[in-house]
């Protein structure tokens, strides 16, 4: 099921696509997916149903609403700030607030410019966990002096992140210096770096067979992380152990 909902946010109305699971089916967690720079192309639907079909509700918000309609999507990238993504995000959780889902476990996930916007949402918000596929410009601040690199210490979730060995941007070694980041502040995490794909291999799964190896590996280990975490909180409110079995090297 998809749906777009509106939602204000100080001068503007954003656009929020939302993704839910059948009728039917348990909801096991609610997701904040971050577009890349081509926007709403096909690729974060794709994702949004994947995870859907696997229990989970999928706010994927459209973070370029302040910019002139006219401008092509992938230029409006130049106009987005900082600021104005973490307004969104706030957005987009006071709308979980009011839902049906407001008590289940929050992730927030992101390709390439959504990877980047994952991690700074989770350095602000309190969510579950966190999930970055190649996000680059961690180092790079959109308005203002403080970039995602220099807020990475205030995450408090587990980060699950992927990689490409090929890719520019980030390079192997900015998720390297990435890592050592989230080491040095205590903050659990894995990377897994895919040594023959470069950039944005889950949208180009097509393209070659070890885009579309990185592509299923990384989907898989996404689903297994999810669904950990999602066992992980369950436990904490039962008032047992934070620790469960991970499939995925985080706990």
């Amino acid at each position: 099921m998809q749906k777009v909902i509106q939602a204000p946010v100080g001068d503007s109305v954003m656009g929020v696509h939302v993704f839910s699971p059948n009728p039917s089916e348990v909801i096991k967690a609610v997701i904040i997916l971050m577009f890349p720079r081509s926007g709403m192309d096909g690729f974060p639907q794709r994702i949004a149903h994947e995870l859907s079909e696997n229990g989970f509700v999928v706010f994927v918000p459209d973070v370029t609403h302040r910019a002139p309609s006219e401008i092509p999507i992938r230029d409006r990238k130049r106009l987005l700030t900082d600021d104005g993504v973490i307004e969104d995000i706030g957005a987009v959780l006071s709308i979980v607030e009011k839902s049906a889902s407001a008590d289940k476990p929050r992730f927030i996930m992101g390709h390439c410019m959504g990877g980047r916007n994952a991690l700074l949402g989770a350095s602000v918000y309190d969510f579950t966990g966190v999930v970055t596929f190649y996000g680059g410009e961690m180092f790079d601040a959109w308005g203002g002096s403080t970039t995602p690199f220099m807020r990475l210490q205030n995450i408090k979730c587990p980060v699950l992140g992927f990689f490409g060995g090929k890719d520019k941007n980030p390079s192997p070694a900015d998720s390297e210096k990435i890592g050592q980041e989230l080491s040095r502040a205590d903050i659990q995490h894995r990377f897994e770096t895919y040594e023959d794909v470069g950039h944005a291999f889950q949208q180009n799964a097509g393209r070659s067979p070890e885009e579309r190896q990185a592509a299923d590996d990384s989907t898989r280990k996404v689903i297994g992380f999810l669904l950990e975490q999602c066992a992980r909180q369950i436990e904490i409110s039962r008032g047992g152990s934070a620790g469960v079995a991970s499939n995925v090297g985080i706990m």
